[in-house]
Protein backbone atom coordinates (compact mmCIF):
# COMPACT_ATOMS: atom_id res chain seq x y z
CA UNK A 1 0.00 0.00 0.00
CA UNK A 2 1.33 3.90 -0.88
CA UNK A 3 -0.40 6.94 -0.92
CA UNK A 4 0.57 9.65 -3.08
CA UNK A 5 -0.37 13.29 -1.91
CA UNK A 6 -1.30 15.36 -5.30
CA UNK A 7 -1.31 18.84 -4.34
CA UNK A 8 -0.36 22.31 -6.39
CA UNK A 9 -1.43 25.85 -6.67
CA UNK A 10 -5.10 26.65 -7.91
CA UNK A 11 -5.26 25.67 -11.92
CA UNK A 12 -1.95 23.67 -11.87
CA UNK A 13 -3.10 20.71 -13.44
CA UNK A 14 -4.28 18.28 -9.99
CA UNK A 15 -6.86 16.99 -12.95
CA UNK A 16 -4.83 16.63 -15.21
CA UNK A 17 -2.79 14.35 -13.35
CA UNK A 18 -5.64 12.21 -11.13
CA UNK A 19 -7.08 11.50 -14.58
CA UNK A 20 -3.93 10.12 -15.38
CA UNK A 21 -2.99 8.30 -12.19
CA UNK A 22 -6.65 7.17 -12.61
CA UNK A 23 -6.09 5.22 -15.70
CA UNK A 24 -2.72 3.70 -14.52
CA UNK A 25 -4.73 1.81 -11.81
CA UNK A 26 -4.28 4.02 -8.70
CA UNK A 27 -7.83 4.93 -6.79
CA UNK A 28 -8.52 8.70 -7.00
CA UNK A 29 -9.61 10.11 -3.45
CA UNK A 30 -10.23 13.68 -4.47
CA UNK A 31 -11.09 16.20 -1.57
CA UNK A 32 -13.17 18.43 -4.01
CA UNK A 33 -15.62 15.54 -4.44
CA UNK A 34 -15.69 14.57 -0.74
CA UNK A 35 -16.45 18.32 0.33
CA UNK A 36 -19.26 18.27 -2.64
CA UNK A 37 -20.60 15.45 -0.37
CA UNK A 38 -20.35 17.21 2.84
CA UNK A 39 -21.63 20.43 1.92
CA UNK A 40 -25.56 18.22 0.95
CA UNK A 41 -28.18 20.24 1.59
CA UNK A 42 -29.31 19.69 5.46
CA UNK A 43 -25.92 18.01 6.61
CA UNK A 44 -24.35 18.90 9.83
CA UNK A 45 -21.45 20.54 8.05
CA UNK A 46 -23.59 23.36 5.83
CA UNK A 47 -25.28 23.90 8.87
CA UNK A 48 -22.24 25.37 10.48
CA UNK A 49 -21.12 27.04 7.57
CA UNK A 50 -24.96 28.71 8.32
CA UNK A 51 -24.52 29.29 11.46
CA UNK A 52 -20.72 31.05 10.81
CA UNK A 53 -21.40 33.02 7.60
CA UNK A 54 -24.97 33.50 7.52
CA UNK A 55 -28.27 32.14 5.86
CA UNK A 56 -27.68 34.35 2.78
CA UNK A 57 -24.88 31.80 1.44
CA UNK A 58 -27.46 28.70 1.33
CA UNK A 59 -29.36 28.89 -1.89
CA UNK A 60 -33.16 28.66 -2.18
CA UNK A 61 -33.10 24.88 -3.28
CA UNK A 62 -30.70 24.22 0.54
CA UNK A 63 -27.13 23.57 -1.58
CA UNK A 64 -24.27 26.29 -0.69
CA UNK A 65 -23.71 28.90 -2.35
CA UNK A 66 -20.20 28.25 -3.74
CA UNK A 67 -19.64 31.14 -5.70
CA UNK A 68 -20.70 33.74 -3.22
CA UNK A 69 -18.68 32.16 -0.05
CA UNK A 70 -15.80 32.26 -2.43
CA UNK A 71 -15.69 35.54 -3.36
CA UNK A 72 -16.65 36.38 0.60
CA UNK A 73 -13.75 34.50 1.73
CA UNK A 74 -10.95 34.94 -0.60
CA UNK A 75 -10.38 38.75 0.00
CA UNK A 76 -10.60 38.31 3.43
CA UNK A 77 -7.62 36.40 5.29
CA UNK A 78 -9.61 36.03 8.63
CA UNK A 79 -12.65 34.69 6.81
CA UNK A 80 -11.13 32.22 4.98
CA UNK A 81 -9.36 31.27 8.10
CA UNK A 82 -12.51 30.77 9.62
CA UNK A 83 -14.02 28.61 6.75
CA UNK A 84 -10.62 26.36 6.67
CA UNK A 85 -11.76 25.25 10.34
CA UNK A 86 -14.55 24.33 10.17
CA UNK A 87 -14.33 22.22 6.93
CA UNK A 88 -10.94 20.68 7.15
CA UNK A 89 -11.47 18.35 9.72
CA UNK A 90 -13.97 17.14 8.81
CA UNK A 91 -12.62 16.93 4.94
CA UNK A 92 -9.49 14.78 6.40
CA UNK A 93 -11.91 12.53 8.84
CA UNK A 94 -13.48 11.62 5.55
CA UNK A 95 -10.53 11.59 3.60
CA UNK A 96 -8.60 9.10 5.89
CA UNK A 97 -11.26 6.69 6.27
CA UNK A 98 -11.71 6.27 2.14
CA UNK A 99 -8.03 5.77 2.28
CA UNK A 100 -8.04 2.81 4.81
CA UNK A 101 -11.34 1.54 3.22
CA UNK A 102 -9.71 2.01 -0.63
CA UNK A 103 -9.43 -1.73 -1.98
CA UNK A 104 -6.44 -1.15 -4.35
CA UNK A 105 -2.85 -0.93 -3.83
CA UNK A 106 -2.14 2.77 -4.36
CA UNK A 107 -3.73 5.48 -3.28
CA UNK A 108 -3.78 9.09 -4.62
CA UNK A 109 -5.36 11.87 -2.44
CA UNK A 110 -5.94 15.14 -4.07
CA UNK A 111 -6.10 18.11 -2.09
CA UNK A 112 -5.31 22.02 -2.91
CA UNK A 113 -3.93 22.73 0.75
CA UNK A 114 -2.14 19.50 1.46
CA UNK A 115 0.13 20.91 3.34
CA UNK A 116 -1.40 24.26 4.58
CA UNK A 117 -4.22 22.14 5.88
CA UNK A 118 -2.11 19.23 7.36
CA UNK A 119 -2.62 16.10 5.53
CA UNK A 120 1.07 15.13 4.91
CA UNK A 121 0.92 12.32 7.52
CA UNK A 122 -1.50 10.28 5.65
CA UNK A 123 1.21 10.59 2.58
CA UNK A 124 3.94 8.04 1.65
CA UNK A 125 5.13 10.02 -1.16
CA UNK A 126 4.16 14.09 -1.91
CA UNK A 127 3.70 15.70 -5.56
CA UNK A 128 3.51 19.22 -6.47
CA UNK A 129 2.01 20.35 -9.87
CA UNK A 130 3.50 23.27 -11.09
CA UNK A 131 2.78 26.23 -13.45
CA UNK A 132 3.43 29.73 -13.48
CA UNK A 133 1.57 32.63 -11.97
CA UNK A 134 0.57 33.62 -14.67
CA UNK A 135 -0.26 30.32 -16.42
CA UNK A 136 -2.55 30.02 -13.50
CA UNK A 137 -4.24 33.25 -13.56
CA UNK A 138 -5.37 32.48 -17.38
CA UNK A 139 -6.48 29.22 -16.63
CA UNK A 140 -8.53 30.32 -13.67
CA UNK A 141 -10.13 33.26 -15.42
CA UNK A 142 -11.18 30.77 -18.19
CA UNK A 143 -12.39 27.62 -15.84
CA UNK A 144 -13.94 29.30 -12.88
CA UNK A 145 -15.20 32.69 -15.08
CA UNK A 146 -14.16 34.92 -11.95
CA UNK A 147 -12.99 38.73 -12.08
CA UNK A 148 -8.95 39.17 -12.62
CA UNK A 149 -8.74 40.31 -9.27
CA UNK A 150 -10.26 37.86 -7.44
CA UNK A 151 -7.64 34.99 -9.57
CA UNK A 152 -5.02 37.06 -8.28
CA UNK A 153 -6.59 36.96 -4.58
CA UNK A 154 -7.14 33.55 -4.80
CA UNK A 155 -3.45 32.13 -5.85
CA UNK A 156 -2.11 34.65 -3.65
CA UNK A 157 -4.06 32.98 -0.43
CA UNK A 158 -2.29 30.10 -1.40
CA UNK A 159 1.11 28.91 0.06
CA UNK A 160 3.75 29.69 -2.79
CA UNK A 161 5.20 27.24 -4.92
CA UNK A 162 8.64 27.44 -3.99
CA UNK A 163 6.98 26.59 -0.29
CA UNK A 164 5.17 23.36 -1.44
CA UNK A 165 8.59 22.24 -3.24
CA UNK A 166 10.22 22.09 0.07
CA UNK A 167 7.27 19.19 1.11
CA UNK A 168 7.64 17.53 -2.18
CA UNK A 169 9.19 14.05 -3.65
CA UNK A 170 7.90 14.70 -6.95
CA UNK A 171 7.70 17.93 -8.57
CA UNK A 172 5.72 17.61 -11.88
CA UNK A 173 5.91 20.87 -14.19
CA UNK A 174 3.03 21.16 -16.40
CA UNK A 175 3.77 24.18 -18.55
CA UNK A 176 4.62 22.08 -21.50
CA UNK A 177 1.46 20.15 -23.18
CA UNK A 178 -0.21 17.84 -21.53
CA UNK A 179 1.27 14.67 -22.85
CA UNK A 180 4.66 15.92 -21.52
CA UNK A 181 3.02 16.26 -18.12
CA UNK A 182 1.14 12.66 -18.84
CA UNK A 183 5.13 11.23 -19.48
CA UNK A 184 6.60 12.75 -16.06
CA UNK A 185 3.38 11.53 -14.23
CA UNK A 186 3.87 7.92 -15.61
CA UNK A 187 7.72 7.91 -14.81
CA UNK A 188 7.66 9.27 -11.67
CA UNK A 189 4.53 6.56 -10.51
CA UNK A 190 6.20 3.95 -12.01
CA UNK A 191 9.01 4.60 -9.45
CA UNK A 192 6.63 5.28 -7.14
CA UNK A 193 5.06 1.57 -7.08
CA UNK A 194 8.61 0.06 -7.17
CA UNK A 195 9.09 1.96 -3.92
CA UNK A 196 5.68 1.04 -2.28
CA UNK A 197 4.67 -2.71 -3.69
Amino acid sequence: MGVIGLTGGIASGKTLASDCLRQLGADIIDTDLITRELYAPGSGLLKKIEKAFGLEFILADGNLDRRRLREKVFPDAHELKKLNEIVHPAIKEATAARVFASPKQHQVIVVPLLIEAGYTALCDEIWVMYVDEAEQKKRLLKRDGVTPALAETMIKRQLPFDEKAKYAQRVIDNTGNPQKTKKQIKRAYRKFKKNNY
